[in-house]
């Protein structure tokens, strides 16, 4: 197996792009084309981004990204989080929040919804005595770094 590494792929309309972690290229191109939402001749472009490489198999730490001049969304207000707003840029794993007060708003909105699931799960099973729920599945919006 060839070692894998770290592909920008972008696409030309929005300026939205990917890091892909492939063996080559072509192969960075069509799965970044795909999570892009596009065909692999709409790619602008597929380029190698070696400093990158260290973050195999994916993915890329967002503060990694922002170093290098990308932008991510924030995952509370979906604003454009950017290198001019490094100093206020709260960290969190893969999430990325461009105040400390977007920050504490998203953990006061998974607090809320945690206790909904719980007072949920209550109602269903006194109404159904027979079952029991065992998760409540989360939708969260995807972001992309370009």
């Amino acid at each position: 197996m060839s070692q894998l590494k770290a592909y920008d792929v972008r696409e030309p309309v929005e300026g939205h792009c990917v890091i892909r972690f492939a063996s080559n290229s072509a192969t960075a191109r069509r799965k970044g084309a795909n999570e892009l939402g596009i065909e692999w001749e709409s790619v602008e472009h597929c380029r190698r981004i070696p400093i990158l490489d260290e973050f195999v198999p994916g993915p890329a730490r967002p503060s990694a990204l922002i170093d290098l001049g990308r932008w991510l969304e924030c995952w509370h207000c979906g604003n454009r989080v950017d290198d001019y707003d490094k100093p206020d840029i709260i960290y969190e794993g893969a999430a990325v929040y461009c105040s400390m007060w977007c920050r504490q708003m998203e953990f006061t909105r998974k607090r809320r919804r945690g206790a909904a699931h719980v007072v949920l799960i209550e109602l269903f099973e006194s109404q159904f005595s027979d079952y029991t729920i065992k998760h409540i599945p989360c939708l969260r919006r995807q972001t992309a770094a370009t």
